[in-house]
C-alpha cells in the first residue's frame, strides 16, 4: 500500500525524451576534418563523414546521438566501425581512447569558430 500519494503526485506520468542536437552546418564543419583514424583529409573526389557515437554522452533506447556527439571518419574507416559492431574497441585498437573527450574537443572548437584547434585535437588524439 502506498502511504505518500502526495510524493506521486509530484512525479511526471513519463519521462520526456531528451532532445537531441541536430546541426547540419555543424555536421559539414566536422567532415572538412580529417579523419581520426589514418588522418585522411577530405579532397580530391573524398569526403570525410561524421560519424555519430554509438556510446554517447545522453542516450535513450532507440535514439541516435545528436550531432554534437560526431567524429571525423573517412568512409572506409566509417564503414569498418560499423561492420565490426563493436565501436570502443575499434576505436580503442586504433589508438582512440575516449571518443566523447574527443568529440567534445571538437564541439568546443566549433564553437569558438577555430578549425585550426579541431585538426589539432584529432591529430593530438592519434598521437596518445
Amino acid at each position: 500500500m502506498i502511504r505518500n500519494r502526495a510524493f506521486l503526485a509530484d512525479v511526471p506520468a513519463h519521462n520526456p525524451r531528451p532532445k537531441r542536437m541536430a546541426d547540419p552546418r555543424y555536421l559539414a564543419w566536422v567532415r572538412q576534418l580529417p579523419c581520426v583514424l589514418c588522418l585522411r583529409q577530405p579532397g580530391m573526389g573524398h569526403q570525410n563523414e561524421a560519424h555519430h557515437l554509438l556510446r554517447g554522452v545522453v542516450r535513450g533506447m532507440g535514439m541516435k546521438a545528436g550531432d554534437d556527439e560526431v567524429i571525423p571518419l573517412c568512409d572506409g574507416d566509417h564503414r569498418a566501425l560499423h561492420m565490426d559492431g563493436n565501436e570502443t574497441e575499434f576505436l580503442a585498437k586504433r589508438g582512440i581512447d575516449c571518443a566523447v573527450s574527443l568529440a567534445a574537443m571538437i564541439r568546443t572548437a566549433y564553437l569558438m569558430g577555430d578549425i585550426g584547434r579541431a585538426r589539432a585535437a584529432v591529430i593530438n588524439a592519434r598521437a596518445r
